[in-house]
């Protein structure tokens, strides 16, 4: 394995902190503004149009901590996006979905967010925005192993 330079870290470290701080401040603005949301709140909102029912599930799979993801999920209720109800298999769980309005307002979302980021994203052809997902992903694995524990809380505002 090559060795990297301290000063390459630490570029990569500013460059990263920089575009994100750059990207996040674009969309937390215009989600706000535009749609009362989070990112973290439209992060949860997509997992549950994926298919994900249970808010535990949803904290595992974005490595977040659960009340983090209650609160998200009590906006997301309270502005009408998503529906809770008992689990009738289990009444110690509560299920969520995408109702109507939450759906109508994920059209809305993604309209949002290709106005917003398309002409950043459009910097890199579809193979480089793939390939730098990509070693993000890895990165952010190795991190987690490097740590030992898979199911680490991510980092959020």
């Amino acid at each position: 394995m090559q060795e990297i330079a301290v000063p390459q870290i630490f570029e990569f470290l500013k460059t990263h902190n920089e575009l994100g701080y750059a990207m996040g401040n674009r969309m937390s603005e215009r989600l706000e503004q535009e749609h009362n949301l989070q990112l973290k709140d439209l992060i949860i909102a997509r997992e549950i149009h994926m298919g994900a029912k249970y808010p535990s599930e949803i904290a595992q799979k974005l490595r977040m901590p659960r009340d983090m993801v209650s609160r998200s999920i009590e906006r997301l209720v309270q502005i009408g996006s998503i529906s809770r109800e008992i689990d009738p298999q289990d009444s110690r769980r509560t299920i969520l979905s995408i109702n109507p309005g939450g759906e109508e307002r994920r059209k809305q979302v993604q309209q949002t967010l290709a106005t917003a980021m398309q002409p950043v994203v459009e910097s890199l052809n579809p193979e480089e925005l793939f390939t730098l997902t990509s070693l993000m992903r890895k990165m952010l694995e190795a991190m987690y192993q490097q740590e030992g524990n898979k199911e680490k809380p991510c980092p959020t505002r």
